[in-house]
C-alpha cells in the first residue's frame, strides 16, 4: 500500500520561504474621477485623508478629472507619463457602464491587468455610508486563495493597516475541489479513503498557517505593532471572505487580480469585486 508519506511529499515540495518585509513605497499617486473638476478634488481629499494617516502627506497628487480623459487609452498614456505609485479610482471611471452592478468596467479592468501599478478601488458613490468608508484603515484584510510565500500581498497589506490596527490574513481552501479530490482518492485501490484525505486536508491548512506565523514574527521585528489575526479554513472562498468582511467591518480589503494562467482577472478577485462594492478595495 502506498505510503501517506508519497502523499505528503508533493506538499513539502510545495512549500515556500519565509516572509520577507520589504515596505512599499507610496510617493506619486494617480486620482481618475470622471465627475467635475471640482467635485473630483472634494473626492481626491477623502481618498488623500484615507491613506494620509499610514503615508504622511508627502504624496504627490496628479487629477485626471473628467474633462481631462474620454477612453482608456489615455488614462494608460497618463500612467506612462506620470509613473505613479498607486492609482486610485471608481467602478466605471470612463464609459457607459455606470450603474451596471455585475460589471467594474473597461478601464479597471485594463488597470489591472495592463499594469504592475496597484489599483485603490473606492466605493461606489452611492453606496450606503459612503462617507464613513473613509474613516481609516483599522482593520485590513488580506485573502487569496494561496497565501502561502505571497510576500508582496502581505507587504501591502501591513503597510496600509494604521498603526494598532488589525490585519486579517486570510486564507480559504475551495471546499468542492478537495471534495472531488477526495472522492478520486476513494476509487483508488489499496489506498485508505478515509485517512489519506484527512492528511491532506490538515497539510493544505497547515501550510498557511506556518506561512502566518513567519508573517507575524517579521512584522514584529520590523517595528510593526498590528495585531495579526490568522484565519485559515476549509470553505467556499466568496461566501466565506463576504462573511468575514461584514463580521468584522473590515475597511480595506488586498487582494491580487493577476492570474498566471490567464489574460483575465483572477475569478476569486473578480468576483469579490462584483460583490463587495461598499468599501476600499486594493488591488494588485
Amino acid at each position: 500500500m502506498p505510503r501517506i508519506d508519497d502523499f505528503e511529499s508533493v506538499f513539502r515540495s510545495a512549500i515556500k520561504k519565509r516572509f520577507e518585509f520589504a515596505a512599499p513605497a507610496i510617493r506619486k499617486a494617480l486620482f481618475l474621477c470622471d465627475q467635475s473638476a471640482d467635485d473630483t478634488e472634494f473626492l481626491r481629499k477623502k481618498v488623500h485623508d484615507f491613506i494620509s494617516g499610514i503615508h504622511g502627506d508627502d504624496v504627490e497628487w496628479v487629477v485626471m478629472a473628467g474633462p481631462d480623459f474620454d477612453t482608456v487609452g489615455e488614462i494608460l498614456g497618463k500612467l506612462d507619463e506620470v509613473e505613479p505609485d498607486l492609482v486610485a479610482c471608481f467602478r466605471h471611471v470612463v464609459g457607459r457602464g455606470k450603474g451596471l452592478r455585475y460589471s467594474l468596467g473597461s478601464a479597471v479592468d485594463t488597470l489591472t491587468q495592463e499594469t504592475k501599478v496597484p489599483i485603490l478601488l473606492l466605493p461606489d458613490l452611492q453606496s450606503e455610508d459612503f462617507d464613513s468608508r473613509f474613516d481609516g484603515t483599522e482593520r485590513v484584510l488580506v485573502v487569496t486563495d494561496h497565501l502561502t510565500g505571497d510576500d508582496r500581498l502581505v507587504n501591502w497589506g501591513a503597510t496600509f493597516c494604521a498603526e494598532g490596527g488589525t490585519l486579517y490574513l486570510a486564507h480559504v481552501e475551495d471546499s468542492a475541489t478537495f471534495e472531488r479530490y477526495a472522492e478520486a482518492i476513494s476509487k483508488l485501490p489499496n489506498l485508505d479513503s478515509e485517512t489519506v484525505p484527512e492528511r491532506i486536508r490538515a497539510k493544505l491548512l497547515q501550510l498557511p498557517t506556518d506561512y502566518i506565523a513567519t508573517v507575524e514574527g517579521v512584522l514584529v521585528d520590523n517595528g510593526f505593532n498590528e495585531t495579526i489575526e490568522p484565519v485559515v479554513l476549509m470553505g467556499h472562498a466568496v461566501s466565506d471572505y463576504r462573511k468575514l468582511i461584514d463580521d468584522r467591518d473590515v475597511q480595506l480589503v488586498v487582494m491580487n487580480t493577476k492570474d498566471e494562467d490567464q489574460s483575465a482577472m483572477h475569478g476569486m478577485a473578480y468576483a469579490l469585486a462584483i460583490e463587495v462594492r461598499e468599501r476600499p478595495l486594493l488591488l494588485l
